[in-house]
């Protein structure tokens, strides 16, 4: 089994399933590497109100797939209340996903991280 998580003075790596996370490891076989200059770096974010079903979402393309994250909400009296996160398919400029029953709005991010 593979170490996937790397941590001393100054450096955090996170390799990819399979590669043992260390100095020397090049960049495709990582998921983090704090040396990074757009390590968790936010690409874009929102909000936007949608129904129930598939929808995408667009940004700026970049030159890996980056990490995404989606929480669906719904409106009780007047509040918003999380329904949860939402699985993603992502490609290098957009992201799809389902939004479930009763969802009034979604949030989202991109991340310089890839997946």
């Amino acid at each position: 089994m593979a170490q996937r998580f790397y941590a001393q003075s100054g450096r955090i790596i996170m390799s990819k399933p399979g590669y043992n996370a260390q100095p020397g490891l090049p960049d495709q076989f990582k998921i983090f590497d704090s040396d990074w200059a757009f390590g968790n770096v936010v690409i874009v974010s929102g909000s936007v109100s949608v129904g129930q079903g598939t929808h995408t979402i667009a940004f700026p393309a970049q030159h890996f797939i980056p990490a995404i994250e989606v929480l669906a909400f719904d409106n009780r009296n007047g509040f918003p209340h999380l329904i949860g996160r939402v699985g993603t398919t992502a490609t290098n400029s957009s992201f799809t996903f389902t939004a479930p029953n009763d969802t009034d709005f979604v949030t989202y991010s991109v991340y310089g991280v890839t997946v």
